[in-house]
C-alpha cells in the first residue's frame, strides 16, 4: 500500500493530524457513507450547495439550519479538510475560520457547539458571535 493510501479503517479519507477530536465524533462516525443519505442537502437542488455564487447558496444554508446530520457533516468537512461547497450550513471562508480555531488548540466539540449553537448567524455567512466567543468566523466575499 503507497503512503497515499487511505490508512485501514479510514476509507473515506485522511484526517489533519493536528485537529484535536475531543467531543467530537469518531472517525467511524465521520464516514459520508453512514449520514449522507439523512441529509437535507438530498432533497434540494445541488446549486444550493455547491454553487459559486454566494447568493445561490442561501437556500441551502438555510436548509442545513434543520438538518439531523449538521454536526457530523460540518465536523466531517473540518476533519478532512473540504475546503468547498457547504457543508453544516457553513461557507468555505467559515470554515477557513474555524480551521484557524482547531490550528489554535480548540477541540472539536467546542467549534462544533459554538458555531451550530449560534442563533445569530445570517444567511450571507457573517455570525454575530457573543462576547466571551471569537469573532473569526468571516463573511463570504
Amino acid at each position: 500500500m503507497s503512503s497515499q493510501a487511505a490508512h485501514p479503517g479510514e476509507p473515506w479519507g485522511r484526517p489533519r493530524p493536528w485537529v484535536d477530536r475531543t467531543g467530537g465524533p469518531s472517525l467511524p462516525e465521520l464516514d459520508m457513507d453512514r449520514w449522507h443519505d439523512d441529509g437535507l442537502c438530498r432533497t434540494g437542488p445541488a446549486n444550493w450547495w455547491l454553487s459559486d455564487e454566494p447568493a445561490d447558496t442561501v437556500p441551502g444554508i438555510e436548509v442545513c439550519r434543520d438538518c439531523p446530520v449538521r454536526r457530523l457533516c460540518l465536523a466531517s468537512a473540518l476533519v478532512f479538510g473540504d475546503q468547498w461547497t457547504i457543508y453544516g450550513g457553513t461557507t468555505p471562508p467559515q470554515r477557513r475560520a474555524l480551521t484557524r480555531r482547531l490550528r489554535r488548540g480548540e477541540t472539536l466539540g467546542a467549534v462544533l457547539a459554538d458555531t451550530l449553537n449560534d442563533t445569530n448567524a445570517d444567511t450571507h455567512g457573517a455570525t454575530q458571535r457573543s462576547s466571551h466567543a471569537r469573532t473569526d468566523v468571516g463573511e463570504v466575499a
